[in-house]
């Protein structure tokens, strides 16, 4: 087989991997989205809280960006809105009186904590379909193409679950 007719035969099945990520995505951010829309969250200010609380609690800004896989002035808007419910608080950084930290509030805490149940059962229907090697072959894949994306997009992280 010559090299452009195996890159012809390539471009399709990319193509269709594209389009079958982003519809899983959507999918899977619908069905998250339940799971937290009852307690009046978004999966985004979720996503920023579930962060800081693996994070021992607090993080800088451009930490929870990176964690997220989104931009700055996304995350400074989620804050803006944790910020107003009091589920989270800025706070100078020790070492660096330029920089912030977010700090997770203990009200916030006590509904992740009330939350997480849920949210897990969400993620278990959504990953029901695959077994246990599946999922973790999933995983793998994900984190190749993580990597092989991380230079165009400098903090894109998987997921350490």
């Amino acid at each position: 087989m010559t090299a452009s007719l195996a890159a012809r035969r390539e471009k399709p099945c990319a193509g269709a991997c594209a389009a079958g990520l982003r519809q899983l995505g959507s999918l899977i951010s619908t069905e998250l989205d339940r799971s937290v829309r009852r307690r009046g969250f978004s999966s985004a200010a979720f996503n920023v809280l579930q962060v800081l609380q693996e994070s021992g609690g607090s993080a800088a800004p451009h930490e929870i960006s990176d964690r997220l896989g989104v931009s700055r002035a996304t995350v400074t808007g989620l804050l803006d809105a944790l910020e107003r419910r009091r589920l989270v608080r800025r706070t100078r950084h020790p070492g660096d009186r330029r920089m912030l930290r977010i700090e997770i509030t203990g009200r916030a805490g006590t509904l992740l904590t009330e939350m997480l149940p849920e949210h897990n059962r969400a993620v278990g229907r959504i990953f029901a379909g695959l077994g246990a090697p599946e999922q973790q072959q999933l995983r793998n894949l994900l984190n190749r193409l993580q990597a092989h994306l991380r230079p165009v997009r400098p903090g894109l992280t998987a997921s350490r679950r």
